[in-house]
């Protein structure tokens, strides 16, 4: 596991968060390339402290600027961009596995426990994946952008305002449309947190981890060939460069340089002549 690996590098596991620098960092990558592994297995060890850092950052348990985590260039990419007709079983299945979640709640009401026990069941965000997925495909946000979403601050005038993220072209404003809309409008409506996806989390909101299984399950229900929530952002952007100007879509994209911007751009061109 990359949190193994990372404990193992006494250099840098041994230092508190806030003494960690650059050359630290460099000494990690070094020590990793001297066992000959690949570029994507060292990328998904720095990809891991990064996230380390974010939530450290985010918990206030650091006070100083943590240094930046750059990925190591090299690592073989392969774009895995869902089509219409995979979002749409994807989805189907998402919403099958709710409607069983809601199922399972009605069922526990009636059980023995909540009628002779005056044990409750807690009531499941049973239709959590589902909006979650919606609004990947719609918003074309980052799953960390989707998941720290919060009422007050990011959802205004019906679009929607980042204003922190990945690089400094995360601070955008994105409009949404009505299937957008309606998912925040229900949610709205029962909700009783500042957050628009709460979790029993330490953050308040959910995280990567809250939707794995929901997302394992509905990839095997669906029959999909198998890919990551963020790929759901490929294809929002990948729909968006077929009708919108470059200039516009490196801005709603939220990239930091328009070469990404361009690279999506020839993506979607090929994928159209093949």
């Amino acid at each position: 596991m990359t949190r193994n690996n990372l404990k193992a590098y006494s250099k840098l596991a041994a230092l508190p968060l806030d003494e960690i620098k650059a050359e630290n960092i460099t000494g990690y990558i070094a020590h990793r390339q001297t066992s000959n592994v690949q570029v994507s297995t060292i990328n998904r060890d720095l990809a891991s402290l990064r996230r380390i850092f974010n939530l450290a950052v985010e918990w206030g348990k650091v006070s100083t600027i943590l240094p930046r985590v750059r990925l190591q260039p090299g690592e073989n990419h392969r774009a895995r961009v869902p089509t219409p007709m995979e979002e749409a079983k994807y989805l189907e299945s998402a919403t099958a596995i709710g409607n069983s979640l809601n199922e399972a709640y009605e069922h526990a009401l009636e059980g023995i426990r909540a009628t002779q026990r005056g044990q409750q069941p807690k009531r499941p965000d049973a239709f959590l994946l589902r909006d979650v997925v919606t609004l990947l495909i719609v918003c074309g946000l980052r799953p960390a952008e989707c998941f720290r979403l919060k009422w007050q601050e990011t959802i205004r005038d019906g679009a929607i305002e980042v204003h922190t993220g990945k690089g400094r072209g995360s601070r955008r404003r994105i409009p949404m449309n009505r299937r957008g809309l309606a998912i925040l409008d229900m949610r709205k409506a029962s909700s009783t947190s500042e957050w628009v996806l709460p979790s029993e989390t330490r953050s308040g909101h959910i995280e990567g981890s809250t939707l794995r299984k929901q997302h394992v399950a509905a990839i095997k229900r669906s029959g999909v060939t198998p890919f990551v929530l963020y790929s759901l952002r490929h294809s929002a952007i990948t729909r968006w460069a077929k009708h919108i100007a470059p200039y516009t879509l490196y801005v709603l994209a939220g990239h930091t340089d328009m070469n990404t911007t361009i690279q999506r751009l020839i993506f979607t061109a090929l994928s159209q002549v093949q």
